[in-house]
């Protein structure tokens, strides 16, 4: 393990808001350089925009990487060598989706200056927070020890507690208890609860290996099959999606188009894919699921991105403004 792998994972260990796709920024340094670069942009965003909410006080208008560093209120509140590492990384993660040739070299360069810049925010959050003073250490060791009556300095508290206590667990068993008993006096049991037997079901299952096994799966070429949209079912504008590593392309059989690049996170229920657009700063969050040979999409149809929002179901219905696409692997 060269000194920038073990840097980088201490890192992820460090920070566990990060440690997924930090990880596979630095798995796939060597292996596959264009996705490693996008791990990396996905670890800036997350990072950016937690600085950007404790440094402006509110969440950005649009929380995309290039939005929140062309934003100069915000970017003049970061040294000027961490925004120099920012942008690098920003511009270095376009070029893979991009079809621009990247090399190992090129993912090494930004997971070091990623690596630089979690450092830094590492130490900003530890200088930001006030040390503990002697007193609330003493409390929270206390509190550590397994005391439930707070400071040991404030005796008094402890009765009241303990009444407190007694009374509200009397009361649940007293509650519990009378509900059994009521369905027991009349005879009632439980309804069992029916299997969940839609299509749908696929998308409550979680991946063990997260996401590995989904990103093979998802590769190649797939044709649309049925797009349903306010619960009714219309013409797709595009026959046919392309997937290559990180990148998803929709177009009528090779020809025109849009593309993306995108992340998966099969560890959600159901699983989540966040698509962003290579030639604008459009973000789709939606979910999707597998069924064999068949891939669902379901995301917010509306234009407005700050007022759409991620599907729950891979349903649509009138007013809802989701948008499902059924493929099939060719």
């Amino acid at each position: 393990m060269d000194a920038l792998e073990s840097r980088a994972l201490k890192l992820a260990k460090e920070l566990s808001d990060f440690g997924a796709e930090l990880r596979l920024a630095c798995a796939y340094t060597q292996v596959d350089p264009a996705s490693s670069l996008t791990k990396s942009r996905i670890v800036m965003e997350k990072l950016l925009l937690d600085v950007y909410v404790h440094e402006m006080g509110h969440e950005p208008r649009k929380p995309l990487l290039g939005d929140m560093l062309a934003d100069n209120q915000f970017t003049r509140k970061i040294e000027r060598r961490i925004l120099s590492r920012m942008n690098a990384i920003r511009d270095m993660a376009n070029l893979g989706p991009h079809g621009e040739a990247v090399e190992a070299s090129d993912a090494s360069r930004v997971l070091d200056d990623l690596c630089n810049i979690l450092d830094w925010y590492v130490d900003r959050n530890t200088s930001s927070r006030p040390a503990p003073s002697a007193d609330s250490q003493t409390a929270a060791d206390t509190q550590s020890a397994g005391s439930i009556a707070g400071p040991a300095s404030d005796p008094a508290r402890k009765p009241k507690l303990r009444l407190w206590t007694a009374l509200v667990g009397a009361a649940v068993l007293l509650f519990v208890g009378g509900f059994q008993l009521r369905h027991w006096l009349s005879g009632d049991k439980p309804e069992p609860a029916e299997p969940n037997s839609s299509v749908h079901a696929v998308a409550d299952t979680v991946n063990p290996k997260h996401g590995f096994d989904d990103m093979a799966d998802l590769q190649g070429t797939w044709k649309t099959v049925e797009v349903e949209t306010e619960g009714e079912v219309g013409n797709p504008l595009y026959n046919t999606m392309l997937i290559e590593g990180h990148s998803l392309s929709y177009s009528n059989d090779g020809r025109g188009g849009i593309s993306y690049t995108f992340d998966l996170y099969p560890e959600k229920r159901p699983k989540r894919i966040t698509l962003l657009g290579l030639t604008s700063n459009v973000r789709i969050d939606a979910i999707y699921a597998f069924e064999g040979d068949v891939l669902k999409i379901c995301h917010d149809s509306m234009q407005d991105a700050e007022k759409a929002t991620r599907p729950a179901e891979f349903q649509t219905r009138p007013g809802s403004h989701s948008l499902l696409m059924t493929f099939k692997r060719r």
